[in-house]
């Protein structure tokens, strides 16, 4: 068997011959194997099991890594392969739906993604502080977390990021600024915090119910 070649990256094409990891149509699973064949289109890839299994053989190159760059089920996927993988669509009644673009098992691996923020009081201590200090005083109607997540989107994520962040769902009724949201950016100005000394209100609030509706805490 080929081993995989140094210096392969995602946009290498695969080729009879490349060591590989594939997605085992059975269950979802990765397992390594070899490349047999690959379609004139490029779009289908059939691998010859390590374990020599004989069947769910042939799947879509997005289901396909290079040995040597595969980092295992849980390592986030790049955003072309997920593109590649699924595809939002809206439907009537329900709004924006995800959708598959090949058939998935039961309990199957869809795509693995990065989280667009990860709000840590121990990655920001100080602006914890602070905010915990600011619900003691004056307590705040969704608690310090998701006012410490917006703060530190404004502080963490970059533009792309933030993009992402605000096509989120979330109530329109609710981009209006609160009262909340005032109280502690006012709080944080006079602490002249950094980086949120002079945030725009309504950013803040996007972000704020981005969090609410849309993460895991």
């Amino acid at each position: 068997m080929a081993e995989g070649k140094p210096g392969l990256t995602e946009e290498t094409p695969l080729a009879p011959g490349h060591r590989v990891y594939a997605v085992w149509a059975g269950n979802g699973r990765w397992y390594p194997g070899v490349v047999e064949n690959v379609s004139a289109d490029g779009d289908q890839v059939t691998v010859s099991w390590d374990d020599q299994g004989t069947d769910h053989k042939t799947m879509k190159t997005t289901l396909v890594q290079h040995y040597t760059l595969f980092a295992g089920e849980e390592a986030p996927w790049t955003k072309a392969r997920i593109d590649a993988a699924v595809e939002v669509k809206a439907m009537d009644g329900k709004g924006r739906c995800l959708f598959t673009r090949d058939r998935k098992s039961p309990g199957g691996l869809i795509f693995v993604e990065k989280p667009i923020c990860a709000a840590l009081p121990s990655k920001h201590p100080q602006l914890w502080q602070a905010i915990t200090a600011i619900n003691e005083q004056h307590p705040l109607d969704l608690g310090p977390g998701w006012h410490f997540a917006a703060a530190v989107s404004i502080l963490d994520m970059d533009e792309e990021a933030t993009r992402l962040a605000l096509d989120k769902w979330a109530p329109e009724e609710e981009f209006e600024p609160c009262q909340d949201s005032l109280l502690v950016l006012d709080h944080l100005n006079k602490r002249h915090m950094a980086g949120l000394d002079k945030v725009d209100a309504n950013l803040y609030q996007r972000l704020l119910v981005s969090w609410r509706y849309n993460a895991f805490a």
